[in-house]
């Protein structure tokens, strides 16, 4: 769903001055990260395509398999995918109700970005 629409937007031409990605889980295992970053990688440059310039990109991932780097790193590479430069004006992860216990990573599962996104 999230794929088909992003593309349909971009062949229709259409921008916007905010996406807002929240997709499921692209992975529930370790087997399957590489495919997950390929996806969180087509979403947001994407996303990044259909923005006007200077438009806002708020993207997430709520893989516990994926790290804050693994994730940065694929906005960071999706931004080279879109041509795009960008400036991040807020990193965050899950708010205090969904505490992260340093006994269980996997309760670090959600990271979430606010970037600009200028041509």
């Amino acid at each position: 769903m999230f794929f088909d629409k992003l593309r349909e937007y971009l062949g229709k031409g259409e921008k916007f001055d905010v996406v807002i990605l929240d997709p499921p889980s692209f992975t529930k295992s370790k087997r399957s990260v590489k495919s997950a970053l390929s996806g969180y990688r087509e979403i947001n440059s994407t996303a990044m395509k259909i923005l006007n310039p200077g438009g806002i990109l708020a993207t997430a991932s709520c893989s516990h398999h994926i790290s804050d780097e693994m994730f940065m790193n694929v906005i960071i590479e999706s931004s080279i995918m879109a041509r795009k430069k960008i400036r991040l004006i807020e990193w965050r992860g899950a708010s205090p109700d969904h505490p992260i216990l340093p006994s269980m990573p996997e309760t670090k599962y959600l990271k979430f970005g606010i970037f600009q996104v200028i041509d």
